[in-house]
């Protein structure tokens, strides 16, 4: 069971809770209103179509897939200072300094989590 899972167990979702943590700094988020889940949604899966197949979780791109993931990897960060006040306080800090695997691997964190109550309605698998 994924942090974003645990997240919802044993809740109607409201007050849903999940921790990421980037450059050793702990972001919560928190469960948003429907109509804000679903606008995140929509910026969400336009990161992920983005992010080319070959991800670099599993070791160096391709140069011709490098630049679509360097772009997805903005875009998740662009989507972290928008919804997270926290996180656009450290806009500076994490464009700096935040590796790009420890953004995706924060990014399907939120990802996960911001999904969920839609997968509970029966919606998406």
């Amino acid at each position: 069971m994924t942090d974003a899972e645990k997240a919802y167990e044993g809740t109607e979702y409201e007050g849903a809770q999940i921790v990421i943590e980037l450059l050793e700094k702990k972001y919560l988020w928190e469960e948003p209103p429907q109509r804000r889940a679903r606008s995140m949604l929509k910026r969400i899966n336009a990161v992920w179509a983005r992010m080319p197949t070959q991800g670099i979780e599993e070791g160096p791109v391709e140069p011709d897939v490098l630049g679509s993931m360097l772009d997805s990897v903005d875009m998740a960060l662009d989507f972290f200072y928008a919804y997270h006040p926290e996180m656009a306080a450290d806009k500076i800090k994490l464009d700096t300094k935040a590796k790009e695997k420890d953004i995706i691997r924060a990014f399907g964190e939120v990802s996960a989590f911001v999904l969920i109550p839609f997968e509970k309605e029966g919606l998406v698998k």
